[in-house]
């Protein structure tokens, strides 16, 4: 089945929205983002490293970019 492109509708941060058959395609990069979550109201863990993550096997969820030049990588990748 071939998509027939209706109309760019936005330009979103200099990021062209493209409106498919009336459904938005949106890429989004979540690789960190329960650590934003916690820098937000924190700004003290700005710029070091950062895992998130626990239970009892010490599954990480979400790892800073500092953490990764460790070699740090979370579950999903």
């Amino acid at each position: 089945m071939f998509l027939k492109i209706v109309a760019v509708c936005a330009n979103f941060d200099g990021y062209k929205m493209i409106k498919i058959m009336s459904r938005a395609i949106v890429h989004i990069d979540m690789n960190t983002f329960f650590v934003s979550c916690e820098r937000l109201p924190n700004s003290k863990l700005n710029g070091i490293l950062l895992i998130v993550g626990g239970g009892k096997r010490g599954v990480v969820a979400s790892c800073s970019y500092e953490a990764r030049k460790f070699g740090v990588r979370s579950a999903m990748d």
